[in-house]
């Protein structure tokens, strides 16, 4: 019973827009993923290259953001990877 309970969580929680967590380009959000959002698009704004840009007193989400559009130029920022829309800061 106990297993068949835990691949029930498990596939919930697999399924789009059921995960705990959101994650963002693979990264667990810390909260709704606005943060990741907001530091992905101005890294691209700013074509961000070098990982020292992205750490001048930024938060924790911000950051993260900024550090993965070095890694990943084609994220749709628009989207959390279980394809929920991400809220706008703007």
């Amino acid at each position: 019973m106990r297993i068949v309970i835990a691949l029930l969580l498990v596939l919930v929680t697999s399924l789009p827009g059921h995960a705990l967590v959101p994650t963002f380009g693979g990264v667990q959000c810390k909260s709704n993923c606005v943060g990741e959002r907001a530091g992905y698009e101005w890294a691209r704004k700013n074509n961000i290259t070098n990982e020292l840009d992205c750490d001048e007193g930024m938060v924790a989400g911000f950051m993260v953001g900024c550090m993965m559009y070095r890694g990943n130029k084609t994220l749709d920022s628009k989207k959390d990877d279980q394809g929920n829309l991400i809220p706008d800061v703007r």
